[in-house]
């Protein structure tokens, strides 16, 4: 009898409600047992080590007991088969001895176990069944490429990352949440996608996500996992189809190992996921062209009451459109962007074409068989309806050909075809990436900020003698926080005298510094500049303070924003400096944000309060330095590109503005939402500063468009017996009897810009005159007028001194 209990294979002693731990049996004894059950019982305690012994094992079970201890002392049985220990109280890693290529059974759920899973599971290559869901398991699930034969995989309720880290989740592995999913939506609004690979991480062992599948908790419709970028899926939800509603949304994750091919629910990576979503709400937009068929171009005749159109003749000129309508509509888009262009081949016959052209009631354009933007479409209302043309209203747009006296008699026919897209910076194929100022070329640097050399010995002679007192002067501006006063009286403390200091002269001594290659000096108004005007939101500069307290005016004014980023690049290309550079790209991100429309055109400003302006001053378009913001966001320049879309748009909203040869100046304003222009700001006195128009042209002069008109005018004006009026009259004849120092600094910009010595040379005879030489006054050296002196004229004279190279 002792020597078939010795000899025995089987022990099966389950459910019997065996008390007591297991050193009870005496397993030194069962060399030959092959399986042993006792699961279901109330046994204690750990595993002993004699159990080490038992070496012929297969089979364990030990399950739904009240075990603990760790799972050393079976870690050698390289026999077994199947090992069974859920429901126990065990702790400490799972061994990795345990796996071996005879397993194909482990289940350990509803224990204490911690650690990783060993690697060696990949050795486990006849595993069917592996089971530790409910344990305190962390670190990456290992490769399961070999385990070829693993039909069921449960490792839920742990830590385990499943290969990389979900990141931006909570919560267990196999129920997690995303707490700010970044959902992204569509222009229109009818599409929403979450990346998932920015909160999963995929299964180890596999690349991308191709095996990746989802299915919604609630069986909702409208949703589905876009895979075309395999390192990247979309889960998509259409929002003009789906049922799903605003709250959490919860869906099913699949995954499994890359060389398994069979998705199973019962083996891969199973997660329910909770991601909070408001759905978008979808817009529509649409181009209306009226009701007629055709448009009818004709000449009218007659007068009164009896006024008729008839086919236009030869050589009838300019015909416009009689019947024509234009509008667009749109519901739920407030605040967006989107252009209406429109293109055509013009009207032929025979092979003989006639021009079409629209005319928004200021100035033509020439429509082409390439698409040209006619009309910046914002809506205003949530069900928008917006008039762009009508050819009985003379204050909307019209279509209009012209028929010269060599043209071909005919009938004419031809099609205008009209697109509503979204504007650049809200369609994600033309957006702007975050600024890289190292994308900006030394070209445009240079040609954003030129410089003169080969004056005569005495005019430089005269420069640079009016440049260093100059130079001794401006400081005297500033306040003890070193940031510049508008005028000296304030920096004297004359309590009758504006205190009101402006980052546009903030921006002209930065940009004078940098010319001057002056870096410490740079740096310390630099400092100074930023505390008292620079908003860290918006990565933009308040425009003023005022008040002895310096009591800073909300707000941008985008020239000086751009002048501080044109200072900057300057002083960086003498000097680079890594903070400077980072600033750089701050900045430039901000200017791009809040100093321009979707369209990336400049405007005015932006306050808080009133969000961006709907309008642009023409002599704020720096045109060579919005050539560097264009780069550094990677909007490019050249034809074809946002960027350089934008910069052409800007340039002919420029060259549109010219008012005559008579005054061969530009507009003041332009209005981008009415597409109209104004000479000055009330659009009544028929007059235009000059200041304003000599910076236009010296942003002209910069990019070579300066018409040769405009620099006839400014060298016919800036000789010995002319001036340079501060107001003109739009028929050219003065509005003011007089002059400004400044007028003649933006000359002598305008000449480095040209590379003009005798222009400059005029110019600064002028400014000599112009400036204080009465060396007991401390004024000395400034544009000094009436015991006061403005640093808008002197540092836009010093600016000028400052743009010539040094004793050339």
């Amino acid at each position: 009898m002792a020597n078939l209990f010795l000899q025995f294979s089987v022990l099966n002693l389950s459910n019997n409600d065996i008390s007591g731990d297991l050193s009870q049996f005496p397993v030194t004894k069962w060399s030959k047992l092959k399986q042993l059950q006792l699961k279901e019982n109330q046994l204690t305690g750990s595993i002993p080590e004699n159990w080490a012994g038992l070496t012929n094992l297969n089979i364990l079970e030990l399950s739904s007991n009240q075990l603990s201890g760790t799972l050393d002392n079976i870690s050698q049985l390289a026999d077994l088969t199947e090992i069974y220990l859920d429901k126990d109280g065990f702790t400490g890693n799972i061994p990795a001895a345990c796996f071996t290529s005879n397993l194909t059974h482990f289940e350990a759920n509803g224990n204490q176990l911690s650690g990783s899973l060993p690697a060696t599971l990949s050795k486990a290559t006849n595993l069917k069944w592996l089971d530790v869901a409910a344990n305190q398991l962390t670190g990456n699930l290992p490769d399961l490429s070999n385990n070829q034969q693993l039909t069921t995989l449960a490792y839920s309720n742990n830590q385990i990352t499943s290969g990389r880290a979900a990141a931006g989740s909570s919560g267990t592995y196999q129920d997690w949440r995303i707490s700010a999913p970044d959902w992204q939506t569509s222009h229109d609004g009818k599409t929403m996608t979450l990346d998932l690979s920015k909160y999963y991480g995929g299964e180890q062992g596999q690349s991308g996500y191709s095996n990746l599948g989802i299915e919604p908790a609630g069986g909702q419709t409208g949703v589905t996992l876009d895979k075309t970028d395999p390192d990247h899926p979309l889960l998509t939800i259409d929002t003009a189809s789906t049922n799903v509603t605003n709250g959490d949304f919860s869906f099913y994750l699949f995954d499994q190992a890359g060389s398994q091919a069979v998705f199973k629910q019962s083996m891969n990576y199973m997660a329910q996921v909770a991601v909070p979503i408001t759905l978008a709400i979808p817009k529509t937009y649409a181009i209306d062209t009226g009701t007629d068929d055709k448009i009818d171009f004709a000449s009218k005749v007659g007068a009164g009451d009896k006024i008729g159109f008839v086919s236009p003749k030869v050589g009838a000129g300019v015909v416009p459109a009689t019947n024509f309508k234009l509008g667009v509509s749109s519901t739920n888009a407030v605040g967006d962007s989107y252009q209406l262009t429109a293109q055509t081949t013009g009207l032929t016959s025979a092979g003989h074409t006639l021009p079409i052209y629209y005319s928004n009631g200021q100035h033509s354009t020439l429509l082409t068989d390439v698409a040209q933007s006619i009309y910046d479409y914002q809506p205003t209302l949530a069900d928008d309806t917006t008039t762009v043309g009508d050819s009985s209203d003379a204050t909307k747009g019209n279509l209009s050909t012209e028929v010269g006296s060599t043209a071909y008699k005919g009938t004419y026919t031809g099609d205008v075809t009209y697109t509503l897209a979204s504007a650049p910076a809200d369609d994600p194929t033309t957006a702007a990436k975050t600024s890289d100022a190292g994308q900006i070329s030394p070209t445009t640097v240079s040609q954003m900020s030129p410089t003169l050399s080969g004056l005569p010995l005495e005019q430089e002679a005269t420069r640079a003698k009016l440049q260093a007192d100059m130079t001794k002067f401006v400081p005297k501006l500033a306040d003890t926080d070193g940031v510049l006063y508008s005028g000296y009286l304030a920096s004297q403390g004359k309590t009758d005298s504006p205190y009101q200091e402006l980052t546009e002269s903030s921006g002209l001594w930065l940009l004078s510094l940098a010319m001057a290659g002056d870096e410490s000096d740079f740096d310390t108004a630099l400092s100074g500049i930023k505390a008292r005007f620079y908003d860290s939101d918006t990565h933009t500069f308040n425009w003023q303070a005022k008040g002895q307290d310096h009591t800073v005016t909300q707000g941008s004014a985008s020239i000086d924003d751009l002048r501080i980023i044109q200072a900057l690049l300057v002083m960086n290309r003498k000097s680079p400096n890594n903070d400077r550079t980072a600033l750089i790209s701050e900045l430039i991100d901000g200017f791009t944000k809040y100093d321009m429309n979707a369209y990336y055109q400049m405007i005015d400003g932006y306050s808080t309060k009133d969000g961006q302006e709907k309008r642009i001053r023409l002599d704020y378009l720096d045109l060579a330095t919005l050539k560097t913001i264009y780069e550094a966001k990677g909007l490019g320049t050249t034809t074809g590109t946002a960027g350089g879309t934008a910069y052409q748009q800007q340039l002919k909203l420029i060259k549109d503005s010219y008012i005559s040869d008579q005054l061969p100046m530009f507009n003041t304003y332009y209005n981008y939402s009415t597409g109209s222009y104004q000479v000055s700001d009330d659009n009544v006195s028929g007059q235009i500063n000059v200041t304003d128009g000599l910076l236009t042209m010296l942003n002209l002069a910069k990019v070579g468009e300066l018409p040769q008109t405009s620099l006839d005018w400014i060298t016919a004006h800036t000789t010995a017996d002319e001036k340079i009026y501060n107001d003109y009259n739009l028929d050219g004849s003065p509005a003011s009897p007089y002059d400004a120092a400044s007028n003649y600094a933006y000359v002598a910009q305008i000449a480095v810009a040209l590379g003009d010595t005798k222009l400059y040379g005029q110019a600064l005879t002028k400014l000599n005159a112009m400036t204080s030489t009465d060396t007991t006054s401390p004024l000395y050296g400034s544009a000094e007028a009436g015991g006061e002196s403005y640093a808008f004229n002197d540092l836009n004279m010093l600016l000028a001194y400052n743009s010539v190279i040094a004793g050339s």
